[in-house]
């Protein structure tokens, strides 16, 4: 639950805080379930008798810190059999404890007929705020974060990716970090644009080092794309795209005329001019790129940014929508497929990150479908092949899928 003009969202990683979590579980199944936990070190479960929080009561804890995702160090982890109706909503709930060691907590249940506890999956989940109805245009900024970067990161997640970047120990964070620098010095090299990604790519190699070179060349594609970018029907949100990547990331290291200069071209040919009733795949990354500028541009211009996001939701439910009867994608060559869910999941993880929710835009039928396309990989060089079998593959990198992977609780898509 997020207050009101938040200042950010925050990542937390240390010892000695706590965590609450909270949301709906929808059982697949009528029947008898039984929940579980571990963590370390103190967790606790509550569970609803429907979706009325006031309804939980505790079902299951542990007191000491377990194994990873060992529910059975003591009796009190796991809880009675509870009869659960299929499709029906129950609120849920758990607070963790962390003090020192591993961080960690789990959650297990068994489902009828199953013997061996298993992870609740993300497909009986609800997120808080998910099934909530997109408030109107004049309250959408109620919970937005004060503070930039918030368009799907944060200053505390650049800080915390800092830190593995240098830390001496391998992690996989560390890995990407050091491949994200390879990339951004092609870029600086090759002094090149393509669909706008190097603005993303440069502005966090600038948070990881701190080398103004990285920002600088930002800078020089933002004055170019100002200039020459491309403002059609077609594709000008994919270019308010970058733009609101470059003003919200490297916020902090503009000056204000800077500031100012590229704040007034979001709002002046950006939002103040949308035309943005284009179909089909580019119209989904249109629609992402006007979420994105839009909540950039924030309560420096609140009616126009509320009016433009909430024209962008409305439009973007509607396409998105068509991809439910086609297994997850429009019947379209694959790289425009790619190019939509790639400015999709920045404008999903956008809204999260900087309202705290995507007020149920994320809910709908096509989003859960389209998480399979990339099951669709033909070979080991990672070619992704279309529903409409157009063309002969695409080689896009899948870091949209991310989102997806994250979302819907479904690892084998990354």
């Amino acid at each position: 639950h997020y207050p009101l003009r938040r200042q950010r969202q925050m990542c937390i990683r240390d010892s000695s805080f706590g965590t609450r979590v909270t949301g709906f579980i929808r059982a697949p199944i009528s029947g008898s379930y039984s929940f579980a936990v571990s963590g370390d070190e103190v967790v606790q479960l509550y569970l609803s008798t429907d979706a009325n929080p006031a309804n939980k009561t505790l079902i299951a804890s542990t007191s000491a810190a377990t194994a990873f995702r060992d529910f059975s160090a003591n009796a009190s982890q796991q809880s009675a059999a509870r009869t659960l109706v299929a499709g029906q909503k129950y609120y849920v709930e758990l607070l963790h404890k962390e003090d020192t060691g591993a961080d960690h907590w789990s959650v297990g249940w068994k489902q009828p007929g199953d013997a061996a506890f298993s992870i609740v999956p993300g497909t009986a989940l609800m997120m808080p705020g998910t099934d909530l109805a997109t408030p109107s245009a004049a309250n959408l900024f109620n919970t937005l974060a004060s503070e930039h970067p918030r368009l799907g990161s944060t200053r505390e997640r650049f800080q915390w990716l800092k830190q593995q970047y240098l830390s001496p120990n391998p992690s996989a964070a560390k890995t990407r970090a050091q491949s994200l620098i390879s990339e951004a010095n092609t870029d600086v090299a090759n002094n090149t644009q393509h669909y706008g990604n190097e603005f993303p790519r440069l502005a966090c190699a600038w948070w990881l080092t701190g080398n103004s070179v990285y920002a600088e060349q930002v800078w020089e594609h933002t004055v170019n794309t100002m200039a020459t970018g491309d403002y059609t029907v077609k594709w000008k949100g994919a270019t308010l795209r970058s733009l609101a990547f470059a003003y919200d990331w490297l916020y902090p290291y503009w000056d204000n005329t800077r500031r100012t200069t590229l704040l007034n071209f979001l709002i002046n040919n950006g939002l103040n001019s949308q035309s943005n009733n284009y179909g089909n795949n580019i119209g989904i990354l249109n629609d992402s790129g006007f979420i994105m500028a839009s909540l950039a541009v924030g309560m420096d211009n609140e009616s126009k940014g509320e009016s433009n996001l909430s024209k962008a939701i409305s439009q973007l439910v509607q396409k998105v929508d068509q991809w439910e009867p086609n297994n997850g994608a429009w019947l379209e060559g694959t790289g425009y497929g790619i190019l939509a869910k790639l400015g999709l999941s920045d404008g999903m993880l956008s809204m999260e990150t900087a309202l705290g929710s995507t007020f149920g835009v994320s809910r709908t039928p096509g989003f859960f479908a389209a998480r399979r396309e990339p099951l669709s990989i033909a070979s080991n060089t990672r070619q992704i092949f279309s529903f409409s079998d157009v063309g002969t593959g695409s080689n896009f990198r899948m870091g949209w899928a991310n989102w997806w992977a994250r979302r819907f609780d479904a690892p084998e898509i990354y």
